[in-house]
């Protein structure tokens, strides 16, 4: 898993290094006036909760801190996400994950390798709502599988060879 994980650090890290500072904070209609930063910021304030909560036996995802210099500062994001690669390179263990519904607090059990994937596959999530806007418009050369789920990696690779026979 860490392997996983560290494919989409080193995804993320790669657009940081790629994309001007007016063109990852612009806000873009593409995104429904989202920047790219946004999108960068959400996915390193989630990786954030889980580090922290680790040593807390506690996730809560909606108390995010929303740092404003990640979403408008690439170089700025670019360094979180190469700490939070090393940071997040831990054992499994159990963790509450805590949220709030209808006014009231909520507590599932959970465990930090189940909350790494969920992690894992949001940040990928939010790759693929943004790679239009980074390969169609601002013309930014990515890894190819820059926003692609691993279940869909996978079953390509399945499928891709069928069709040639």
């Amino acid at each position: 898993m860490n392997d996983y994980f560290n494919q989409v650090c080193w995804e993320l890290v790669q657009l940081t290094e790629k994309i001007s500072e007016e063109d990852y904070s612009m806000a873009r209609t593409e995104l429904q006036g989202a920047s790219v930063g946004q999108h960068v910021r959400h996915m390193i304030e989630m990786l954030e909760c889980l580090e922290r909560g680790y040593d807390l036996g506690e996730v809560n995802y909606d108390k995010r801190p929303r740092n404003r210099m990640i979403e408008e500062k690439p170089e700025q994001a670019r360094k979180v996400i190469e700490l939070l690669s090393m940071q997040l390179a831990k054992t499994d263990k159990n963790l509450a994950l805590k949220y709030e519904l209808n006014g009231k607090d909520i507590t599932i059990q959970s465990t930090f390798y189940r909350e790494l994937f969920y992690t894992i596959d949001h940040c990928i999530h939010h790759q693929a709502i943004i790679k239009y806007v980074i390969l169609e418009t601002l013309k930014i050369e990515l890894p190819s599988d820059f926003g692609i789920a691993y279940s869909t990696k996978v079953y390509k690779e399945k499928c891709v060879p069928s069709v040639f026979v």
